[in-house]
This record gives structure tokens, sequence and C-alpha cells, in this order.
């Protein structure tokens, strides 16, 4: 006997594509540590030990120092044209 597919409509495919992609998209960018929030890009984030990330908004909650401080890179970070001389 023959089985029927389920059909899935254009607009439902759309939708579950831009799921699976913001998820995926989600899941590379860190978070803060305290709030949950995700830096914007050219903000300060904090890092405190291996893992604990602090937005600038939540860093004067801090008592100690960071580790270190950075910018975050904008999106296209590492993927932009570099101009090189001939050889």
């Amino acid at each position: 006997m023959a089985r029927t597919l389920p059909t899935l409509l254009p607009a439902d495919l759309e939708l579950r594509l831009l799921r699976k992609s913001v998820s995926v998209l989600d899941k590379a960018r860190d978070r803060c540590a305290d709030c949950g929030r995700t830096p914007l890009t050219g903000e300060l984030v904090h890092h405190y030990g291996a893992h604990a990330v602090v937005c600038e908004l939540c860093r004067p909650m801090r008592r100690r120092e960071p580790d270190r401080t950075a910018k975050v890179p904008h999106c296209e970070h590492g993927h932009t044209v570099k101009v090189r001389r001939a050889a």
C-alpha cells in the first residue's frame, strides 16, 4: 500500500529554515554569564577565567578585575579581502 508523504507549504519550509539557521548562529555566539545578553558588535566584553564572558553593562557588578578585555568583532571578522602587493 502506498504511503502518502506530508506536504510542506513554502511558508512552513521558510519558517523551519529560518529557525534552524538562527539556532546555529545562536550556538556560536558568546552570551553574558550574568544577564544572558548577546553583546553588540564593537562592545567591550570582559573575560573571567576560562569561560565566563561578562558584558559591559554587568561589569560593575563584579569586584574582581577581568583577566582580559576585548571588543566584539563584526560578523565578517577574518573574511575581508586583503590587498597584496604583486610579486
